[in-house]
């Protein structure tokens, strides 16, 4: 079941990839020092690799492998709808199958060939332990439709370690969660992420560094105690 193309589908595969000049739902953006690479969870319902050889995802997953594993060096970072991880027992559960996933991937290109991984889906604000895992994993999911505050203090048991919440209100005293973006500005081997609010006011910011891999991780620092 496609349960994220609510509309089927249709308008988006017969006149916006078209309009964008866009043969397939996925992209890569690169430069000298880094990789963007933009893939469709919603059409295979979260998974990216093709559980038979007449999936329409095959061509996503055969040009993944390929330019990980062929094309030149870069740090690389996967933009994607559905969350490969969660700090939430439903949401864990939920993306095993998109685990199961990239766990093949990456024994096919390296344990090492993914730097970050932005998603959304789970409708809140996550920057998980990047100890925990073998990519910096960020959910950017709470700059969709109104949603509650973010309350918890941690990840559920089992699930996976979280660094930081973006608990902040629309408003002093209301209990609707704010809206935000990411922010990515490249300048030759550094990106700076910023966390920008929907009031403009920036919620964290960190720096990475693609000479040293995910070593070259500085810490997040984040604008307030409101974590």
């Amino acid at each position: 079941g496609n349960h994220e193309m609510y509309s089927g589908g249709g308008p988006y595969f017969g006149t916006v990839l078209p309009a964008f000049g866009q043969s397939h739902p996925f992209f890569c953006l690169e430069g000298e020092y880094w990789r963007l690479i933009g893939l469709d969870t919603a059409y295979s319902g979260g998974r990216l690799k093709p559980q038979g050889s007449d999936n329409p995802i095959t061509e996503q997953w055969n040009w993944l492998v390929n330019i990980l594993k062929n094309g030149p060096k870069r740090a690389n970072i996967l933009l994607t709808h559905h969350q490969p991880v969660s700090a939430h027992q439903q949401g864990y559960h939920d993306s095993t199958a998109l685990r199961a996933d990239i766990a093949d991937l990456m024994s096919l290109v390296g344990d090492d060939a993914i730097y970050g991984w932005f998603f959304g889906h789970e409708h809140r604000c996550a920057a998980y332990d990047d100890s925990a895992l073998p990519y910096n994993a960020r959910l950017i999911g709470n700059g969709c439709i109104p949603h509650k505050v973010q309350q918890e203090k941690a990840a559920d048991p089992g699930c996976t370690p979280v660094a930081h919440f973006n608990k902040r209100p629309i408003a002093p005293g209301n209990n609707a969660a704010v809206s935000m973006y990411a922010l990515l500005r490249f300048q030759d081997y550094w990106l700076t992420i910023t966390y920008v609010d929907e009031d403009e006011t920036a919620w964290a910011s960190e720096k990475w560094d693609s000479r040293k891999g995910r070593a070259g991780t500085e810490p997040m620092i984040i604008a307030d105690q409101v974590s």
